[in-house]
């Protein structure tokens, strides 16, 4: 009974590494194959098809080689930021790898040229004479002008009528009733 109970908590206790040993060379194969198709379409020059399957192996395996080829791809379709972003990220993920070199000549390439710095510009500012600064300023030659061309003279004018025209309305709607007290007749709270 000691014997059945230690061949189960054997089984038990190794069968979680052997799945993880066969979803490892699960991936492992999977990673290739996107490698392999991956291959086959950037030597055909179908360089959208290569990074769509070199980013699937990138996702299962996570190995920068992955992230060169999907690098190459994305500057060969036109995608200059994506593929500054991926050769950046191949960098960082493999600082020995057989493509660094080849990779930091893509980013120099690839990246922006930074910004000129502004110029100077020189302003020449030209001393004034003193009778020239403190000069009066010409009188205004409106004043002169009747008080019906002033726009304050119109905008009263405006809120005179305004006021009559209300005025005249309401007084007009009052009907002469009395309209100060309640409307109706009152309920004695004694009666029902």
């Amino acid at each position: 009974m000691k014997w059945l109970f230690l061949t189960w908590l054997a089984l038990v206790v190794s069968s979680p590494a052997v799945a993880r040993a066969e979803d490892t060379v699960t991936t492992e194969v999977r990673s290739r194959q996107y490698y392999a198709e991956g291959t086959q379409h950037f030597q055909g020059g179908r360089y959208l098809e290569a990074g769509a399957a070199f980013t699937a192996g990138y996702e299962l395996s996570h190995k920068p080689g992955f992230l060169w080829n999907m690098a190459e791809c994305a500057r060969l379709v036109g995608q200059g930021d994506r593929a500054l972003d991926l050769y950046r990220r191949y960098v960082k993920e493999a600082p020995e790898g057989s493509q660094r070199g080849d990779a930091e000549k893509h980013i120099r390439e690839l990246e922006p040229p930074p910004a000129p710095a502004p110029k100077a510009v020189a302003i020449e500012v030209k001393p004034q004479r003193e009778r020239d600064v403190f000069r009066p300023l010409p009188a205004d030659k409106k004043e002169d002008s009747p008080i019906t061309h002033r726009w304050w003279f119109w905008t009263g004018a405006a809120a005179v009528v305004a006021g009559a025209v209300v005025t005249g309305v309401v007084i007009a709607t009052s009907g002469g009733k009395d309209s100060s007290g309640p409307s109706g007749a009152t309920v004695d709270w004694r009666t029902r």
